[in-house]
């Protein structure tokens, strides 16, 4: 298995869709970030934006705690 530095972020962003049930879909829908673009990021997540994931952190209520230490992860 491959693990990247950025495995922490799409984790966080996975187990919350998980959790909360949301889809792709409605994740855009309430985002406005398209389900290509959101299925494209999570396979390549050095591509996000810091306002990407600051609006999916919210969507899927992930708390800015564990997303602001992901991404610390990723940028170390």
């Amino acid at each position: 298995m491959n693990t990247s530095k950025y495995d922490g972020i799409v984790s966080a962003l996975l187990l919350a869709k998980h959790r909360t049930g949301a889809s792709f879909q409605a994740i855009a829908d309430r985002t406005g970030i398209s389900v290509s673009t959101l299925t494209r990021r999570l396979d390549r997540p050095e591509d996000f934006t810091v306002y990407e994931l600051g609006i999916l952190a919210r969507t899927l209520r992930v708390p800015m705690d564990d997303m602001r230490a992901a991404i610390v992860r990723a940028c170390s």
